[in-house]
């Protein structure tokens, strides 16, 4: 057992306990948006369409989201999960930007954005020290 949990992200998040907050949060968020973008749900697809974006980028985002989310706890993939994920909400935010749309339809991805960007230097700085 301890050799499995080796290759996890526990022991990073043992020594930081906001680090394991905010990746939990993250990964429960991400799993449901990628579960809604795999499945095609209409107001994905309505969402996509309207901003012009193919179908096919919809099926893509949300199979890097559910694989950003699980890497995030894998030890050797979290800082590249971890920086995957910071540009898919960084596009996010930018194309709510780019089309005006009210906080109802943005205000996830920008709460979302700095939280990503927070995990990204935790798992970056962690990697540096290893």
């Amino acid at each position: 057992m301890a050799n499995i949990l080796a290759h996890t992200t526990l022991p990073r998040m043992a020594k930081n306990h906001l680090l394991f907050v905010l990746t939990l949060s993250m990964t429960v968020v991400f799993l449901m948006a990628a579960s809604l973008k795999i499945r095609a749900y209409w107001m994905m697809i309505m969402g996509f369409d309207g901003y012009g974006y193919p179908i096919a980028f919809l099926f893509f985002i949300g199979y890097a989201e559910l694989f950003g989310a699980i890497s995030l706890w894998l030890r050797r993939w979290a800082l590249l999960g971890s920086m995957g994920l910071s540009v898919i909400v960084l596009g996010a935010a930018a194309t709510h930007i780019i089309n005006d749309d009210p906080i109802e339809f943005s205000g996830l991805a920008y709460a979302m954005t700095p939280v990503m960007l927070l995990i990204t230097f935790y798992h970056w700085r962690a990697a540096r020290q290893e």
